[in-house]
């Protein structure tokens, strides 16, 4: 992916008109704030036998964590749960890591934030969401 494609693919997430829409039912939820820059997430879901049947989010953000949250429930809804639990673990580990070579195939969906991997005070911007996901899950 070039860097016009990698732009204009987090623009376009960043402005997704799904931001601050949650299922009409949930019965998971989770929110976050980060301290450092003050992006805040919420996500609310519907699980119901072992998948992610409906999924919603709130950020106010900056661009790239809007943009991994609305990545995040595009990608993971009518996951089963234990895949994205899977992703979760592999894209904090590949982006905690700026010497992992090869991006995952099984995340490559998320391979716009590549180039987070050597910004370290990014990092936290593309995780928040899925940091988020993980604590819904539990």
């Amino acid at each position: 992916m070039n860097q016009e494609e990698v732009r204009k693919k987090l623009l376009e997430h960043a402005r997704s008109d799904k931001n601050g829409f949650f299922p009409p039912h949930f019965n998971r939820e989770s929110q976050k704030i980060n301290p450092l820059c003050g992006d805040h997430v919420e996500l609310k879901l519907e699980i119901e036998e072992n998948k992610i049947k409906n999924i919603g989010f709130k950020a106010q953000a900056c661009a790239i964590c809007s943009a991994s949250a609305s990545v995040l429930t595009h990608e993971i809804s009518g996951k089963k749960v234990t895949t994205v639990r899977t992703w979760i673990e592999l894209f904090e580990n590949t982006i905690a890591d700026s010497h992992i070579g090869e991006w995952p195939s099984e995340i490559e969906f998320l391979l716009c934030f590549e180039h987070i991997k050597v910004t370290p005070s990014r990092k936290m911007c593309a995780l928040l969401p899925w940091v988020v996901l993980k604590s819904a899950l539990k």
